[in-house]
């Protein structure tokens, strides 16, 4: 993971703390990915944010 979420969002910066420590503890088990919307403008343009969890994916 790796690079902080937008500025201003506090939520977001728990969500993010949270999933890193998530993926440290989980590793090789499970597979947690961001994906940084500030450099992805095109992107961002379509998508609501969201946070999703899959099982058996």
């Amino acid at each position: 993971m790796g690079a902080r979420s937008a500025e201003g969002s506090g939520s977001c910066d728990t969500i993010a703390q949270i999933l890193e420590e998530i993926a440290v503890e989980m590793k090789g088990r499970i597979k947690v990915a961001k994906l940084d919307l500030g450099k992805n403008r095109e992107l961002a343009a379509q998508l609501i944010p969201i946070l999703a969890i899959f099982k058996g994916a």
